[in-house]
């Protein structure tokens, strides 16, 4: 009876996570997400060595790795490219860190997943627990959480526990996906979030509130019509701002481009920039980028 209760939910999540298409972008290929699997690492801690020397968190996400593929899900091999890196014991927390972010940036995936893993001890015998994560990889807005655990076991075999732990009904890997699922299906429906922050230059001889063509348009005013025509649905939704400041939070873009890629969130970008150019002269240059937000600097009008 509970092998029928599994097949029966796993097939509405195949069947809509498989099924997805961009109806809204052109009809491009079916939506599927990819998703890659990193460690859990606590501020100070060294990600190359809890990779190498935990074995268990290491044997947790590849059961986890596991079950996503038995559902259809792509997956990227965070601890295959991290180790291709040939990291060394000189190498600092800091440039691992930047090395991690890298690697998620360009892996291509939609989705990151953290595995956090701790070990108890009870009266009955030792127990997992883990954390399991979701976010979206290019906006960070969470995409589902979970803590499932194991019972007590009176067992040093940590993979059946883990094992056991990610069969927990109510926080394992099946709720887990239901989460995923449901949070990746508002994304391909209504957009992803992207928060864009536009700053002056110091030198910048003009202002957000101030008036740049003769019918008494504001910067501000300007750049805010520009986000409500290129976002994807017209949703631009202004954030704070300042005389020398604009944001929009969020902005949303679509989940894929025309050939069913990744949206390249330059090119929203790149449409301001040719914007304010083409017909207020203005000169824009790309500031640096964070997850989930994209900056842009201006620095005044073209030389004439």
């Amino acid at each position: 009876m509970k092998k029928f209760k599994k097949i029966k939910l796993l097939l509405p999540i195949l069947a809509v996570i498989l099924t997805f298409h961009c109806s809204s972008q052109n009809d491009v290929n079916t939506i599927q997400p990819s998703i890659i699997i990193v460690p859990f690492v606590k501020q100070g801690q060294d990600l190359r060595q809890t990779i190498e020397n935990d074995f268990n968190k290491r044997k947790a996400i590849s059961l986890i790795k596991e079950e996503f593929l038995n559902r259809g899900f792509q997956t990227i091999d965070f601890i295959q490219k991290f180790k291709a890196q040939q990291t060394t014991s000189q190498m600092s927390r800091d440039a691992q860190e930047s090395l991690k972010n890298q690697i998620i940036s360009n892996s291509g995936a939609d989705i990151l997943v953290t595995v956090e893993f701790n070990t108890s001890r009870g009266s009955r015998g030792n127990s997992v627990n883990l954390i399991l994560s979701a976010n979206d990889v290019y906006s960070g807005s969470n995409m589902g959480e979970k803590s499932p655990s194991s019972p007590q076991f009176n067992t040093n075999d940590y993979s059946k526990l883990i094992q056991k732990a990610m069969e927990d009904p109510e926080d394992g890997v099946e709720a887990f996906l239901v989460s995923i699922n449901e949070a990746f299906g508002r994304i391909v429906e209504n957009g992803r979030d992207l928060n864009l922050v536009i700053r002056l230059d110091k030198d910048c001889p003009f202002k957000f509130n101030e008036d740049i063509d003769d019918d008494f348009n504001t910067l501000s005013s300007v750049i805010n019509a520009w986000g409500k025509k290129a976002a994807y649905k017209g949703v631009a939704k202004k954030g704070p701002g300042s005389p020398t400041s604009f944001s929009f939070e969020p902005i949303k873009v679509p989940l894929r481009d025309e050939d069913g890629n990744n949206y390249n969130t330059d090119t929203l970008i790149k449409s301001l920039r040719k914007e304010l150019k083409k017909n207020y002269n203005i000169k824009t240059e790309l500031d640096s980028d964070a997850s989930g937000v994209s900056y842009l600097r201006i620095l005044g009008y073209y030389d004439q």
